[in-house]
Parts: C-alpha cells; structure tokens; sequence
C-alpha cells in the first residue's frame, strides 16, 4: 500500500511521540518530520495551480482601498516578478495548450505574451529546474 505524504507525516508524529525526549532517535524523528513538510511543499510547488478570481465589490473596493480601475482580484497564489512559468492558455473555442511566458507585476499582473490571467489562463506553474545528468550532479 502507498501512502501519502500527509499519511507519512502522520506516521512519523506518532513515532515521534513515542520516543525519550531528547534521545537520537527523537531528534531524528523530529527532522524526518521536517523533510516530509519541505517534500510536501516541493510536490505542491510542481503543480498546476488554477487562476481563481472574483469581481470587486464596492464594500470590497472601500474597505481595502483598491483602485477604482480594478474590476478583479486574483484569488490563488501568483508567481514572483519576472518569474519564468507554464501557463494553461484556453481559446475562445474552449481548445488548451501551455505554453512557456514571464510573470510581470508593474501596477497589477500580466504576462509577458499579453495573455489575460483573467480571460486566457487557466492555471499556471513554475518551470522545471533543468535536467542534470546524474555524473554532473555528483561533479
């Protein structure tokens, strides 16, 4: 049976209560947890993430003094300032492909291709880190 990251998570706590405060293996439990956390992190970083947004409401606008030019505000985490990324592009005739595109934020989100987040992208995640073949990574 495979289990998840959060279900080895789980099991690594439980053995970690177990344990001697203070002996080796509670601090190697301890940073067994911390590994499995980063792991899980890195997994959520390698996947897609859907571009969610609503439209600002007047009470919103007020209450957080957004410009009256903002009608949206993207909802889901965004990539960094000139941030390489994949991005899901949808045409009007609903067809998808990805494509390669640069993150941009001067006075609000684009890209560099022009495409919409709000009309044209679907989901977007970070590039892969280039391929190192397993001689040079021991270099």
């Amino acid at each position: 049976m495979k289990l998840s990251i959060d279900e080895h998570i789980a099991r690594v706590k439980k053995a970690f209560w177990k344990t001697e405060p203070y002996s080796s293996a509670s601090e190697e439990l301890a940073e067994l947890a911390d590994l499995l956390k980063e792991l899980k992190e890195l997994r959520r970083s390698r996947k897609w993430t859907p571009v969610e947004w609503h439209t600002i409401t007047e009470e919103e606008r007020e209450r957080e003094g957004y410009p009256e030019d903002w009608t949206v505000y993207l909802d889901c985490q965004m990539p960094e300032d000139e941030q390489e990324i994949l991005i899901t592009v949808r045409d009007s005739k609903g067809r998808l492909w990805v494509e390669k595109d640069m993150c941009c934020i001067d006075d609000g989100w684009y890209l560099d291709s022009g495409y919409s987040w709000i009309d044209d992208v679907v989901a977007w995640m970070p590039l892969p880190a280039a391929y190192k073949a397993q001689r040079e990574a021991q270099e």
